[in-house]
């Protein structure tokens, strides 16, 4: 049995024997990483803000379309297609928000 010595022989897993051996060029980055991001228009707060603001306002905890509708009537612009969805995951996921029961959330205290 006869080894090559240009290659050792565990390179020569998972390809077949004699095929050619393809050279990978190093990822060239576009454009930096630590980039500046660019200055956030201002267009009012936020709607995590918003919402901060609405449930403070409020007597009681709001279901996820109260928070939409009062969200909406408050002149908050969103791009999202699906409002509902966008409040939904934000109240589930900020550690800002308290689910007190099912659908119904509120403000932390500081």
């Amino acid at each position: 049995m006869t080894t090559s010595l240009t290659q050792p022989s565990w390179k020569l897993t998972g390809r077949t024997a004699g095929a050619p051996v393809r050279a990978v060029a190093p990822a060239t980055p576009t454009r930096k990483k630590t980039a500046k991001k660019r200055a956030r228009k201002s267009r009012g707060p936020s709607t995590r803000e918003a919402m901060i603001e609405i449930l403070r306002a409020s007597e009681k905890p709001l279901r996820v379309a109260q928070i939409v509708e009062r969200l909406a009537a408050s002149g908050c612009e969103t791009k999202s297609v699906n409002p509902k969805n966008m409040v939904g995951a934000m109240l589930a996921q900020s550690s800002d928000f308290k689910r007190v029961d099912r659908g119904l959330y509120t403000v932390k205290k500081p």
